[in-house]
């Protein structure tokens, strides 16, 4: 559709347009030509919807938009003003482009100040605290920040709203989910940024730091039993956000190969703080992980479990199934933003669960409900 696209130019960041832009009706998703972002983006075409396509990548996004019949955007996040221009016109804008500890904030502020509300695809615990101190802003903006709207972190979110209502005085919560472990390289990458900085988990209310490894558990679902380990996961923010739960930890469970393969690589993680290191890592990703096969999205499910306990030490568990991560993700994002476009707001920092409730989950095709045991 080059005809209809608009384009930032290259040379001073002002848009070029063939027609005049309408007001406030349109929506955006900034990169598009990703992985999961062109998942998405066909997904939203498949569905009815009509989001214009954004990214760095012009080749590609014209590609995209013209298999696809939709307009598009190319600009990168090097100018506030260019950002801005691009946003002018949109309700939301929904970021896909990692890692997001260096894409969120221009994004954001750029949608903050657009009165456009701000979804992304995150799993980053820094993401998330970032999203937080913008709330205030965003809520006099009548904006909202709803970060997480993919596999991070809308099934633990709802899951954990599920189980806040099951035991109001719950003070501990602990969620884990196990599966098929497949990623493409620009999660890949995403799980490097964090690799340096350990894990982290929240106690009597407080964001702590552990190393990796040092917290494991084995949990039991699906009449199988799981060893998995903490990590930094991002509903150490957002549950805390939806519960007000004071202590909260997220575990995973890892093949054996790369159980090991990760405990000898953390006395070099250090190493990748470094911003050379950091980026030589990504290239050689890019080159060596293959996106996830046909197969794998044909018969891959995961487990998503969850314990609150109280100071009696009473606790209740739960566990859901879901499709394989990237498949929630397409579909959760999806509709996330179709609520949103309908009408489903609320200004400041939110969570999937305190916007559209913790059955939100169960909206998703393939989800399967477990029941709860407990005490």
């Amino acid at each position: 559709m080059t005809d209809r696209s608009t384009r930032l130019s290259a040379a001073n960041g002002a848009p070029r347009s063939v027609h005049p832009r309408p007001a406030k009706g349109n929506w955006l998703i900034y990169g598009a030509n990703g992985f999961t972002g062109g998942m998405i983006a066909r997904r939203a075409a498949k569905e009815g919807l009509a989001p214009t396509l954004a990214g760095r990548n012009s080749v590609a996004l014209q590609t995209l938009a013209s298999e696809l019949g939709l307009e598009w955007r190319a600009f990168d996040l090097s100018d506030s003003q260019t950002i801005r221009r691009a946003l002018a016109d949109c309700r939301l804008v929904l970021h896909c482009a990692g890692p997001f500890n260096q894409t969120c904030k221009p994004v954001c502020d750029a949608a903050i100040q657009s009165r456009c509300h701000y979804l992304d695809i995150t799993g980053e615990m820094s993401v998330f605290e970032y999203l937080r101190t913008q709330s205030d802003a965003a809520a006099r903006a009548g904006v909202m920040l709803l970060p997480g709207v993919g596999f991070d972190v809308v099934p633990t979110d709802c899951l954990a709203g599920r189980l806040k209502r099951e035991m109001p005085d719950a003070v501990r919560l602990e969620l884990a989910f196990v599966g098929p472990n497949k990623a493409a390289s620009g999660s890949v990458k995403t799980a490097l940024h964090q690799l340096p900085y350990g894990s982290q988990v929240r106690e009597n209310g407080q964001v702590k730091t552990i190393p990796h490894f040092s917290r494991k558990r084995t949990i039991h679902v699906a009449g199988v039993d799981y060893i998995v380990y903490s990590i930094p996961w991002g509903d150490i923010v957002t549950a805390f956000h939806s519960t007000a739960i004071p202590n909260i930890m997220v575990y995973t469970g890892f093949p054996k190969a790369q159980e090991l393969a990760l405990k000898w690589s953390l006395p070099l993680a250090r190493v990748l703080r470094n911003k050379t290191a950091m980026k030589v890592a990504e290239s050689v990703v890019k080159l060596i992980v293959p996106a996830p096969s046909a197969d794998y999205f044909a018969h891959a499910r995961c487990q998503i479990w969850g314990e609150v306990r109280n100071a009696t030490g009473r606790d209740i568990s739960a566990s859901i199934e879901t499709p394989d991560t990237y498949s929630l993700t397409v579909s959760t994002a999806v509709l996330c933003a179709k609520r949103v476009l309908e009408g489903s707001i609320k200004p400041g920092f939110q969570t999937p669960s305190l916007v559209f409730g913790p059955e939100f989950i169960f909206e998703v095709g393939g989800t399967v409900k477990v029941d709860y045991f407990g005490e």
